[in-house]
């Protein structure tokens, strides 16, 4: 009995000392609130704009990637057309000299 008593005297001492810091770091914690809210909504704005940065760099990357990729085709495309062409004349010169000699 004497050791259940203890027990509750510990537990509600326990319980005082708690309440009691509450209350010491209750108006602390009030004060630190509103700069503590500012802070974060300072933080998230700050990511909400460097996830806009980012969605339109990367926007803009892709835009490149496409123009330069358009760019590298249209090059190709002609350096093929050229050559064919250059082809086409090889043939037609060595068509026509095996038929002047013939």
């Amino acid at each position: 009995m004497v050791h259940l008593i203890r027990k509750a005297a510990i537990l509600g001492l326990a319980a005082f000392g708690a309440y009691r810091l509450y209350e010491l770091a209750k108006p602390a914690a009030e004060q630190v609130r509103p700069p503590l809210n500012d802070a974060i909504d300072n933080l998230r704005s700050a990511a909400t704009q460097v996830r806009d940065d980012v969605v339109s760099a990367k926007d803009d990357v892709v835009d490149d990637i496409k123009i330069a990729a358009d760019d590298q085709q249209q090059k190709l495309t002609e350096a093929a057309q050229n050559a064919r062409h250059a082809v086409e004349r090889e043939s037609s010169d060595a068509a026509s000299t095996e038929a002047a000699t013939v």
